[in-house]
């Protein structure tokens, strides 16, 4: 019994993530132009003919093949290209957010590529203060989360540290994205 309920959890893990979870933005932040030569040429010649719901899976796709998850690391320079970088949420979602206007850009699909900063809401529970109270990290690294915000052409929230952990496979913001 206990394996199924485990089971349909995490099938449902990304449903649970963008559809019963709302995020709060508290701030907006500087989107970064996108300077690396290799990722620009892997976005132009990647991204030609794409639906911006398709372009905003092959970002996160990308991104979370380059970056790895730590809580504790600092945030960079989004310039690198290689695998296995270490940033947590404000690195994903600066990376991402370049990435993205930028493969809007050449693409020419309208579209307005927003980093936020926020908190989040399952119902009228603030989940930030229940993860601030994590001994060790809480208090440091649970008060706010980044994440990445799309108007315009594609509406919707994208989240690429937490697609990364939880393992949300980029096509499922294609059906999310494509309603």
């Amino acid at each position: 019994m206990l394996s199924a309920v485990t089971l349909c959890g995490f099938s449902l893990r990304g449903n649970i993530c963008y559809d019963l979870i709302d995020r709060e933005d508290i701030c907006t932040l500087e989107v970064p132009p996108l300077k690396n030569s290799e990722i620009k040429k892997d976005i132009e010649t990647l991204t030609i003919g794409m639906d911006p719901a398709g372009i905003v899976a092959f970002c996160d796709w990308y991104t979370k093949n380059h970056l790895s998850f730590s809580l504790t690391s600092p945030c960079r320079d989004i310039s690198y290209k290689g695998e296995n970088h270490r940033e947590n949420c404000i690195g994903y979602a600066k990376y991402l957010s370049a990435m993205l206007s930028y493969a809007f850009e050449v693409n020419g699909i309208e579209g307005k590529v927003i980093h936020c900063r926020g908190i989040f809401h399952l119902g009228n529970v603030n989940l930030m203060k229940i993860f601030s109270r994590i001994p060790g990290i809480g208090a440091k690294y649970g008060t706010d989360h980044d994440y990445v915000r799309i108007e315009g052409a594609v509406g919707g929230i994208v989240d690429p540290s937490i697609d990364d952990i939880l393992m949300i496979n980029p096509s499922f913001h294609l059906r999310r994205l494509r309603r």
